[in-house]
């Protein structure tokens, strides 16, 4: 499997070359909203999200199954990141229920720089421009609060994601390439298999 870091220089993007997504996405219904604002005004915000990450994250492609992780591991791993940055966890909403997320975190070592991690929409909500909504709120953002880049990751074979990216002006650079060997396969004694990555350049 082939996953490649790219980068956004934000300041490149013109959010009116893709207004088309959120005004599509708008007038569906859809509301876009982030993570501090809902913390404040729904009590269910937490679980309600958790359980869209587990949805969406099952869908994303990985070298291994996905396990889900229970509401308290989440917590622990995601939201109290001391890099999270609620303000720029953008939720999009179908009335009060989440369907679509795209978090964000500060880089330390690059005070100007933005990781967004997951971004991601329920199955029966995609095809609505949703997911480049998400994208541009972020990059509106960084730009409001003085940021130049945002970098991400994706699998090569998450091509709607990187068709996403692409169009947005995404630009890829490193490369990782994880190989499996199932040592069931080339030795019966030893049932069970074993994984490494490798970096690439693009």
């Amino acid at each position: 499997m082939k996953a490649w870091e790219s980068r956004l220089d934000v300041r490149t993007v013109d959010p009116a070359r893709f207004q088309a997504n959120p005004e599509k996405a708008l007038r569906q219904g859809i509301d876009f909203t982030n993570l501090a604002i809902e913390r404040q005004e729904d009590q269910d915000s937490l679980r309600k999200l958790h359980e869209l990450v587990q949805l969406i994250s099952a869908d994303m492609p990985s070298p291994a199954p996905f396990t889900p992780i229970s509401f308290e591991q989440w917590k622990a791993f995601e939201l109290k990141n001391p890099s999270l940055l609620p303000d720029g966890y953008m939720i999009a909403k179908d009335g009060s229920k989440y369907v679509g997320l795209s978090t964000v975190w500060r880089l330390d070592q690059e005070p100007r720089g933005l990781v967004q991690g997951n971004t991601g929409v329920r199955r029966e909500y995609r095809g609505r421009g949703i997911a480049v909504a998400l994208k541009l709120k972020v990059i509106d953002f960084a730009k409001r609060n003085g940021y130049e880049k945002v970098k991400t990751w994706n699998a090569s074979n998450n091509a709607p994601m990187l068709a996403v990216n692409t169009k947005l002006g995404f630009k890829r650079g490193v490369g990782w390439i994880a190989l499996e060997k199932d040592l069931a396969r080339s030795d019966p004694i030893q049932p069970s298999s074993t994984t490494s990555c490798s970096r690439v350049s693009a």
